[in-house]
């Protein structure tokens, strides 16, 4: 997994915030484990994204890797 997220990252760079943050919400979504992985991966690239008048996004995001 690891060698795949590294070969990802110049793609995943050239995203912006936004971008990451959707794309993380359809990887969650979508129900697969190593999909939720790439998702936490994103995620950790925008963490300055989430401020407290975003935590719920985070929340949202966090809940959905449970299942």
């Amino acid at each position: 997994m690891k060698r795949f997220l590294a070969s990802l990252k110049p793609e995943f760079a050239d995203l912006h915030t936004e971008q990451k943050i959707e794309l993380a919400t359809r990887l969650i979504a979508s129900g697969y484990g190593e999909q939720k992985s790439v998702a936490i991966a994103l995620v950790e690239k925008v963490q300055e994204h989430f401020t407290p008048e975003r935590f719920g996004k985070l929340e949202d995001l966090v809940s959905g890797l449970h299942g």
